[in-house]
Parts: structure tokens; C-alpha cells; sequence
């Protein structure tokens, strides 16, 4: 089988999206899917990865609406070429209509994948939600991220057959080595501390704001406890006058862009993964990949229980879900992991197991394959 992805978003670059994409990619690969990604970047970007062939269009075309017209024309060229038996679009918006115009013209099959607040964004908006509703009809199978975004997709409406359930496939990462962790602890100052970890794009709804609140009040409890916060965005300057207000801002490290290496380091060196998302607009978390990453590494979890989150995080099992926005409950949860040293050993590792059994890229790529085989 050959199937075409296509990924605005694709490794160097960093995301949700572009993980999901790689990891699915991989997966099918070892399935013995035949897998040519479209996206955009340098042409020295990873060209080639595992057996996946690469085509990227020039980054400077990557820009919103006009990188249609040059993904229409790759697309066009691909399913020509490369005669794939189908097409994999990894959001409705851009990759969706390229497909569905090029299934109009080749008569090419396609997939779409469904993540959560693109959807919520359009639901109601007259046209776009006419659109997003045409392209989602035309798709041979829905595949949502979560059983909260099966339900946003099948509110709607629409006319098919079936919305099925594709979790975002994780990937193991190795276990860095102690040299490397000590060389982090140096980076960031965090020999001897407790460490709260977030990993994420800084927008309000992901939660930052309730952690610093949070590390505030237990700060007399816990001197030596740290939050760090990866990922980049606007809202950095807002959260750094929160931690100012609060007295907290030599205790939050936001560290910008990391590596891949440092990150993996960070996993492995935080006590707790916090992520108390909520629901803001139109803006949601569809299912919540860093939580599954920091389990992946053994780390406990406390989740904002919204969105997709419940598929990511077993409660009382592989983490905590907390009400969110709420610094009550999240003071709780971080209280109760910091002082039972045995639950948060026994959370990791349950989660570890969790992702290890129900995520990672292999197994993925197998229940994806017959996604793709039931539909063919």
C-alpha cells in the first residue's frame, strides 16, 4: 500500500501536529506502508527519514492560504507519480482541501485527521463551517484524536459512515545518560531542586498562569520547588508579570525553543509533568501528547480535566485530573505527589506501561493500517 501524508507541519519543526505526523509516519512505515510526506522546509531538512520519503516546498510558500496553491500542485504531481492508494491529510484546514480537490480530479481516497479545536473553531462560522463540513464528508473516515473530538466530529452531523479513533502515536525516546542530566542541572540551575514540569506553546488555556499561582502558595512549604516551562509564544510576557506579582520569577525557568535532546532531558529530570489545560473560546486540548511523553518517561501527571485529556491520563492510576481552572485543586495535587514519594513511583511507571501498550508509533501504525485497509 502507498499512502500519501500531507503535513504542513512535519520534524525539524516542532509541534503537536508535526510529532503526530512523524510518529503515524514511522508507524505505518513499519507496517510496510510505502509513506511520501509532503510539507514545507529546507530541502537539507531530514530529506529522508526511516524510510519515509520527504518532499518539502520552499518554507517562504508556508504562509496561511497561499501554501494551498503549491500543496495542490505537489499533491497533483505525487498522486500522478506515485500513484498512491491514498491520500492522508493531517488537518481539514489547507491539507483537507488540497485532498479533497485532488479526489476530485484523480479520484484518489482520503483520510482526515481531526485534533479538536479546529473544529470547535469552525463549527459555527457560515461558510467555513460549510466547507469544513463538505471536506469532512467527502473523507472516507474521520480519524479523531480522542473520544472528545470523535464527539466535537460527530456533532456536526455528517453524513458518515463511521468517526474512528486514532490516538497520537508516541515515541520511546532513550534514556539520557547521567553526564547529560548533570550538564542540564548546571544549564538551568536544578541540582538538589523539585522540579515542575510543562511543555507546551504559551497560551492561556494550557495553564502556566494557575502553576506560578500555584508555586506561590507553596513556596513556604517547598523552598527548593522550581517550575519550568518550555515552548515559545506571546503570552510570555504576561506570565512573566504573573511570577513577578507573585514574588515567584527567580523559581520559574522559562526556558524559549529547546532541543530535542534537552527536552527528553527534562522530562527525565522533573519530578511532576503539570498541565492543567481548560477550555478558553474556542481553544481546547483535543487529547494532550506531552502528557503521554512525560509517562512515556515514568513521570507522574496532574491534567486539567478537559478535552481529550481523559484518554491521555487514567485518574488515580497514571496521573491526576484536576478542575481546571482551579489553583485549589492543583495546590492539592502537587501537595499530595510531593509528600507520597511511592504514588508518584507507582503513577510513573503505570504510565510508563500505559503508553508503552496503547501508544507507541508500532502499535499505532498497526490500528491505523486497518483504518486504512477497512476503507480501501
Amino acid at each position: 500500500m502507498k499512502t500519501l501524508i500531507l503535513a504542513s507541519e512535519f520534524p525539524p519543526i516542532v509541534g503537536g501536529i508535526s510529532s503526530y505526523a512523524y510518529n503515524l509516519s514511522l508507524g505505518l512505515s513499519a507496517s510496510d506502508v510505502e509513506i511520501r510526506v509532503i510539507t514545507f522546509g529546507n530541502k537539507s531538512d531530514l530529506s529522508n527519514i526511516s524510510n519515509i520519503k520527504v518532499f518539502r516546498i520552499a518554507p517562504f510558500l508556508n504562509k496561511k492560504f497561499i501554501k494551498i496553491i503549491p500543496l495542490f500542485f505537489y499533491t497533483l504531481l505525487f498522486g500522478v507519480y506515485d500513484k498512491p492508494n491514498n491520500i492522508l491529510a493531517m488537518v481539514w484546514t489547507h491539507e483537507g482541501i488540497v485532498a479533497f480537490l485532488v479526489k476530485k480530479i484523480l479520484g484518489i481516497k482520503y483520510f482526515l485527521m481531526a485534533h479538536g479545536s479546529e473544529v470547535l473553531k469552525h463549527k459555527e462560522r457560515g461558510f467555513v463551517r460549510r466547507l469544513m463540513k463538505a471536506i469532512f464528508e467527502s473523507a472516507e473516515t474521520i480519524c479523531a484524536n480522542s473520544k472528545f473530538t470523535k464527539g466535537l466530529v460527530f456533532s456536526l452531523k455528517l453524513k458518515l459512515p463511521d468517526i474512528a479513533i486514532a490516538h497520537p502515536p508516541i515515541s520511546i525516546a532513550a534514556t539520557p545518560s547521567d553526564s547529560d542530566l548533570n550538564e542540564l542541572n548546571k544549564k538551568f540551575d536544578l541540582g538538589g531542586k523539585s522540579v515542575l514540569l510543562t511543555v507546551s506553546r504559551l497560551v492561556p488555556r494550557k495553564g502556566h498562569a494557575e502553576v506560578i499561582s500555584a508555586l506561590a502558595e507553596l513556596y513556604s512549604k517547598y523552598p527548593h520547588l522550581r517550575y519550568v516551562m518550555t515552548g515559545e509564544g506571546l503570552y510570555i510576557e504576561k506570565l512573566k508579570k504573573i511570577a513577578d506579582e507573585y514574588g515567584v520569577r527567580d523559581r520559574v525557568i522559562m526556558t524559549g525553543f529547546v532541543s530535542e535532546q534537552d527536552l527528553s532531558l527534562l522530562y527525565r529530570r522533573c519530578d511532576i509533568y503539570v498541565s492543567p489545560s481548560h477550555e478558553i473560546y474556542d481553544d481546547i486540548e483535543g487529547f494532550g501528547m506531552s502528557l503521554a511523553e512525560a509517562s512515556a518517561f515514568g513521570k507522574p501527571v496532574i491534567a486539567g480535566r478537559s478535552g481529550g485529556v481523559e484518554d491521555a491520563v487514567v485518574d488515580g492510576k497514571t496521573g491526576l485530573l484536576v478542575e481546571s481552572p482551579n489553583v485549589g485543586c492543583l495546590v492539592e495535587g502537587i501537595t499530595r505527589l510531593l509528600d507520597d514519594e511511592s504514588l508518584r513511583l507507582d503513577l510513573g511507571s503505570a504510565g510508563k506501561e500505559f503508553v508503552k501498550n496503547e501508544f507507541n508509533s508500532t502499535i499505532q501504525g498497526k490500528k491505523f493500517l486497518k483504518i486504512l485497509e477497512n476503507n480501501n
